[in-house]
């Protein structure tokens, strides 16, 4: 994904984002020095946010997961990004769950965001 492309996802949610910056800092300030990382992606599953340790960040970007990466389950196929999306409900997908061999390294745990009383 294109500098512009991003820009553009990410000016489509600018309130949403100004709303979700400090629970996302609140969140990783909880995790953030167990090697974990937090994610914000818009619907389709590319990623808007991330917040992980500068010594985690070539990590991070060595799976893919950086602003502008794509994570939905046609991209990426089972994990935690696209399938919590895919299904529209919480939940876990632990290492060799993955459908990629490359993110066996890795553990997911997500969530779906939606406006309050929202069931969709």
């Amino acid at each position: 994904m294109t500098g512009k492309e991003l820009r553009d996802r990410r000016d489509a949610q600018g309130a949403f984002l100004e709303l979700a910056a400090p629970q996302m800092d609140s969140l990783f300030g909880l995790i953030g020095r167990s090697g974990c990382g937090v994610l914000l992606t818009d619907a389709e599953g590319v990623v808007l946010e991330l917040r992980c340790a500068e010594g985690d960040a070539q990590v991070f970007r060595d799976w893919g997961l950086r602003p502008g990466a794509d994570w939905s389950e046609a991209a990426e196929g089972t994990n935690g990004i696209g399938t919590c999306l895919a299904e529209n409900r919480p939940l876990s997908i632990h290492r060799d769950q993955h459908f990629q061999a490359r993110n066996i390294g890795m553990s997911c745990m997500d969530a779906p965001i939606r406006p309050r009383g929202s069931t969709a």
